[in-house]
């Protein structure tokens, strides 16, 4: 991954982590005269995640900015295309996605950490991301930060958030900046 091409922005449910990441990506896209694209993985699954769709489609298209919206639950990178070169992408989200992937991929309880079938989960994610951040000038990535609720009982949770863990640390690695959002105000915590 490019240093310089890849921006990580994390927080918790609700606390405007996205409202950021859609206004810094607006942005940096109006000073470059760049592209804008929104990279969506959530799926309509229920009322409340539909709810939140047609919350995050309002906010981008009040935006000044004209939003391209790309959703792919899985196989994100097969999504880009010459039209993406030099653009800034948002993605949103690594949490859902990486929810795409263990239902795709039946992970279960069972699933050991470390295993066969749990790194290559973890090598498609970062392979996609780096192929994603090959083709755009600037790749924002969105996720939340799950670490400070109470340990859950499910193994399949634990199992879930070892990974999202383990992706969150591979992703700031590499990424130029870092920002954690609390109750709307990000707080830049890594700039390379």
């Amino acid at each position: 991954m490019a240093r310089n091409q890849l921006i990580f922005i994390s927080g918790g449910v609700r606390s405007g982590k996205s409202t950021f990441a859609e206004l810094y990506a607006s942005q940096l896209a109006r000073k470059r005269n760049s592209s804008l694209y929104y990279l969506a993985t959530s799926i309509s699954f229920d009322e409340e995640m539909e709810k939140r769709i047609e919350h995050h489609q309002h906010t981008r298209n009040k935006s000044r900015h004209h939003w391209q919206t790309i959703e792919r639950a899985s196989n994100l990178a097969q999504a880009m295309k010459k039209e993406h070169v030099g653009s800034v992408m948002l993605l949103d989200c690594l949490t859902v996605w990486l929810n795409n992937e263990f239902y795709e991929r039946n992970i279960t309880e069972e699933t050991s950490v470390d295993s066969v079938t749990w790194n290559q989960v973890k090598n498609h994610i970062i392979n996609e991301i780096r192929t994603i951040s090959q083709h755009v000038d600037t790749l924002i990535i969105v996720s939340n930060d799950i670490f400070h609720d109470q340990k859950n009982q499910t193994n399949y949770v634990n199992i879930y958030s070892q990974m999202l863990g383990e992706l969150h640390q591979l992703i700031v690695k590499e990424a130029y900046q870092a920002y954690s959002v609390e109750s709307s105000m990000p707080i830049l915590m890594k700039q390379s």
